[in-house]
Protein backbone atom coordinates (compact mmCIF):
# COMPACT_ATOMS: atom_id res chain seq x y z
CA UNK A 1 0.00 0.00 0.00
CA UNK A 2 2.85 1.95 0.61
CA UNK A 3 4.18 1.58 -2.47
CA UNK A 4 1.32 2.64 -4.19
CA UNK A 5 1.03 6.23 -2.10
CA UNK A 6 4.48 6.76 -2.79
CA UNK A 7 4.03 5.79 -6.99
CA UNK A 8 1.06 7.76 -7.14
CA UNK A 9 2.48 11.25 -5.09
CA UNK A 10 5.82 10.67 -7.57
CA UNK A 11 3.73 10.60 -10.88
CA UNK A 12 1.47 13.76 -9.45
CA UNK A 13 4.94 15.73 -8.75
CA UNK A 14 6.34 14.59 -12.13
CA UNK A 15 3.43 15.79 -13.87
CA UNK A 16 2.90 19.05 -12.51
CA UNK A 17 6.94 19.72 -12.81
CA UNK A 18 6.83 18.96 -16.80
CA UNK A 19 3.60 20.75 -17.46
CA UNK A 20 4.67 24.05 -15.64
CA UNK A 21 8.09 23.74 -17.86
CA UNK A 22 6.31 23.04 -21.26
CA UNK A 23 3.30 26.05 -20.53
CA UNK A 24 6.51 28.69 -20.00
CA UNK A 25 8.79 27.76 -22.91
CA UNK A 26 6.80 29.30 -25.49
CA UNK A 27 6.82 32.69 -23.57
CA UNK A 28 10.28 32.59 -23.44
CA UNK A 29 11.60 31.67 -26.56
CA UNK A 30 9.30 35.03 -28.46
CA UNK A 31 12.13 37.18 -26.31
CA UNK A 32 14.92 36.07 -28.50
CA UNK A 33 13.13 37.43 -31.40
CA UNK A 34 14.49 41.05 -33.01
CA UNK A 35 12.14 43.69 -33.86
CA UNK A 36 13.21 42.57 -37.48
CA UNK A 37 12.63 39.21 -36.83
CA UNK A 38 8.46 39.66 -35.28
CA UNK A 39 8.02 42.05 -38.37
CA UNK A 40 9.54 39.67 -40.86
CA UNK A 41 7.69 36.73 -39.51
CA UNK A 42 4.10 38.90 -38.88
CA UNK A 43 4.17 40.26 -42.35
CA UNK A 44 5.12 36.62 -44.15
CA UNK A 45 2.23 35.56 -42.04
CA UNK A 46 0.07 37.90 -43.66
CA UNK A 47 1.21 37.20 -47.29
CA UNK A 48 0.01 33.77 -47.21
CA UNK A 49 -3.31 35.03 -45.51
CA UNK A 50 -4.25 37.79 -47.77
CA UNK A 51 -2.15 37.43 -51.21
CA UNK A 52 -0.65 41.03 -50.68
CA UNK A 53 1.37 42.98 -53.27
CA UNK A 54 4.76 43.54 -53.27
CA UNK A 55 4.14 47.04 -52.95
CA UNK A 56 2.07 45.73 -50.01
CA UNK A 57 4.30 43.81 -48.36
CA UNK A 58 7.24 46.36 -48.10
CA UNK A 59 4.68 48.82 -46.41
CA UNK A 60 3.45 46.51 -43.77
CA UNK A 61 6.97 45.19 -42.73
CA UNK A 62 7.62 48.46 -42.54
CA UNK A 63 4.44 49.37 -40.30
CA UNK A 64 5.57 45.87 -38.46
CA UNK A 65 9.06 47.35 -37.09
CA UNK A 66 7.95 50.21 -36.14
CA UNK A 67 4.99 48.29 -33.68
CA UNK A 68 7.54 45.83 -32.75
CA UNK A 69 10.11 48.69 -31.66
CA UNK A 70 7.27 50.32 -30.07
CA UNK A 71 6.39 47.33 -28.21
CA UNK A 72 9.53 46.63 -26.58
CA UNK A 73 10.14 49.84 -25.85
CA UNK A 74 6.86 49.86 -24.31
CA UNK A 75 7.24 46.46 -22.06
CA UNK A 76 10.77 47.40 -20.96
CA UNK A 77 9.45 50.75 -19.50
CA UNK A 78 6.20 48.92 -17.92
CA UNK A 79 8.39 46.07 -16.09
CA UNK A 80 10.67 49.04 -15.14
CA UNK A 81 7.79 51.06 -13.08
CA UNK A 82 6.23 47.54 -12.40
CA UNK A 83 9.27 46.46 -10.71
CA UNK A 84 9.66 49.40 -8.77
CA UNK A 85 6.32 48.89 -7.00
CA UNK A 86 2.86 48.70 -7.73
CA UNK A 87 1.44 50.81 -10.49
CA UNK A 88 -1.21 53.35 -9.76
CA UNK A 89 -4.64 53.43 -11.63
CA UNK A 90 -3.77 56.57 -13.33
CA UNK A 91 -0.58 54.60 -14.68
CA UNK A 92 -2.60 51.79 -15.71
CA UNK A 93 -5.12 53.77 -17.54
CA UNK A 94 -2.32 55.91 -19.01
CA UNK A 95 -0.76 52.51 -20.47
CA UNK A 96 -4.36 50.91 -21.92
CA UNK A 97 -5.18 54.36 -23.37
CA UNK A 98 -1.74 54.51 -24.94
CA UNK A 99 -2.31 50.91 -25.70
CA UNK A 100 -5.43 51.57 -27.59
CA UNK A 101 -4.38 54.40 -29.45
CA UNK A 102 -1.21 52.75 -31.16
CA UNK A 103 -3.85 50.08 -32.33
CA UNK A 104 -6.18 52.50 -33.66
CA UNK A 105 -3.18 54.19 -35.52
CA UNK A 106 -2.47 50.42 -37.05
CA UNK A 107 -6.30 49.95 -37.88
CA UNK A 108 -5.92 53.29 -40.18
CA UNK A 109 -2.79 52.43 -41.48
CA UNK A 110 -3.79 48.98 -42.41
CA UNK A 111 -6.74 50.42 -43.88
CA UNK A 112 -4.84 52.80 -46.10
CA UNK A 113 -2.26 49.73 -47.16
CA UNK A 114 -5.02 46.90 -47.82
CA UNK A 115 -7.95 46.70 -50.21
CA UNK A 116 -11.48 46.52 -49.08
CA UNK A 117 -11.68 42.61 -49.53
CA UNK A 118 -7.92 42.30 -47.97
CA UNK A 119 -8.90 44.85 -44.84
CA UNK A 120 -12.12 42.72 -43.99
CA UNK A 121 -10.25 39.20 -44.03
CA UNK A 122 -7.87 40.88 -42.07
CA UNK A 123 -9.69 42.07 -39.53
CA UNK A 124 -11.87 38.55 -39.27
CA UNK A 125 -8.17 37.26 -38.70
CA UNK A 126 -7.41 39.93 -35.91
CA UNK A 127 -10.84 39.30 -34.24
CA UNK A 128 -9.77 36.00 -32.19
CA UNK A 129 -6.90 37.84 -30.67
CA UNK A 130 -9.53 40.44 -29.22
CA UNK A 131 -12.00 37.95 -28.05
CA UNK A 132 -9.14 35.94 -25.86
CA UNK A 133 -8.58 38.47 -24.23
CA UNK A 134 -12.22 39.09 -23.00
CA UNK A 135 -14.11 35.54 -22.49
CA UNK A 136 -12.80 33.26 -20.60
CA UNK A 137 -11.54 29.35 -22.18
CA UNK A 138 -13.94 27.36 -21.12
CA UNK A 139 -16.83 29.28 -22.84
CA UNK A 140 -15.12 28.77 -26.05
CA UNK A 141 -17.19 26.02 -27.70
CA UNK A 142 -19.92 26.55 -25.52
CA UNK A 143 -22.70 28.17 -28.16
CA UNK A 144 -24.82 30.06 -25.42
CA UNK A 145 -21.51 32.20 -25.01
CA UNK A 146 -21.39 34.90 -27.18
CA UNK A 147 -17.71 34.60 -27.74
CA UNK A 148 -18.00 31.11 -28.19
CA UNK A 149 -18.90 28.89 -31.19
CA UNK A 150 -16.76 30.51 -33.57
CA UNK A 151 -18.53 31.06 -37.05
CA UNK A 152 -16.29 33.45 -38.44
CA UNK A 153 -13.75 30.66 -39.50
CA UNK A 154 -16.38 29.61 -42.11
CA UNK A 155 -16.47 33.19 -43.51
CA UNK A 156 -12.67 33.52 -44.98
Amino acid sequence: MKKIAIFLVATVLFSSVIYSQGRNQRFRNSDNYTPEQIAELQTKRLVLQLDLTDKQQKEIYNLKIKQAEERDKFVKEYREKRQNGTLTSDERFAYSNTRLERQLEVKKAMKNILTKEQFEKWELICQPNNDNLRRNFRNYNNPNCPYGNRTYKNKL
